[in-house]
């Protein structure tokens, strides 16, 4: 049986341990995900505030007819730290891997 599968199967997912080295995801891949928070939770904070004040008939038509205007939330100028490496400091790369591949896509 192969460790992934034996983990899945103990339902041990270093929670309480460090990940070994083999197990570990790139930087790359962290980072994308918590961008992707950031995007997701503009998303679920415009759903709660539709159906906090709408009724159903309501929020439907306001989904999905043409605005005039439009509201997101978004996160400015993030500081993050994965493992104790800084990877965003005030919105700007500083990860050397990460700041490389910013800088390359524009």
């Amino acid at each position: 049986m192969s460790n992934e599968k034996e983990r899945l199967q103990t339902g041990n997912d270093y929670a309480t341990e460090r990940v070994p080295l083999n197990e570990r995801k790139s930087i790359a891949s962290v980072a994308l995900v918590a961008s992707g928070f950031c995007i997701a939770m503009s998303g679920l904070f415009t759903g709660a505030a539709m159906a906090a004040g709408l009724n159903v008939k309501q929020a439907l038509i306001a989904a999905f007819r043409v605005a005039k205007s439009h509201v997101d939330g978004i996160c400015l100028e993030s500081s993050v730290w994965l493992d104790g490496v800084q990877i965003l400091d005030e919105g700007k790369y500083v990860h050397p891997e990460l700041k490389e591949l910013a800088r390359k896509l524009g």
